[in-house]
């Protein structure tokens, strides 16, 4: 992972409150404004979020949305399409683990990937 700070999801998501680079010993993290959002999607990322349309609900005919309600960035790096369809904007989304935390299927269907992992 190359020391890269990563969250686990699943168990909390990043609230974006940007404390961590306040208070990092390293310097590795540094600091960020919490107060806007822009500011925030421009200097962070932690991973990024991917659906996996076979078992989202709102991609099986069953309207949710749960996942875009609890992005911190709805609907510029999480949006939904028709029956309530969730989309992530790769270039917005900053990996919090927000959306992936909130999903009500099990196993989740949007899952965010450590952006060491990611490929490309």
């Amino acid at each position: 992972m190359h020391d890269t700070p990563y969250i686990h999801p699943r168990s909390k998501g990043c609230i974006l409150c940007m404390r961590c680079t306040r208070v990092c010993p390293s310097g590795a993290l540094q600091p960020v404004a919490d107060d806007e959002g822009e500011t925030i999607q421009k200097h962070v990322k932690m991973g990024i979020a991917a659906i996996d349309k076979n078992i989202c609900n709102s991609y099986n005919n069953y309207a949710c949305g749960v996942c875009v309600r609890a992005c911190p960035f709805s609907g510029v790096a999480l949006y939904a399409e028709t029956w309530e369809k969730p989309v992530v904007n790769k270039e917005k989304c900053v990996g919090c683990g927000l959306c992936e935390q909130a999903c009500i299927h099990y196993p989740q269907a949007i899952r965010v990937t450590p952006i060491a992992m990611v490929k490309g």
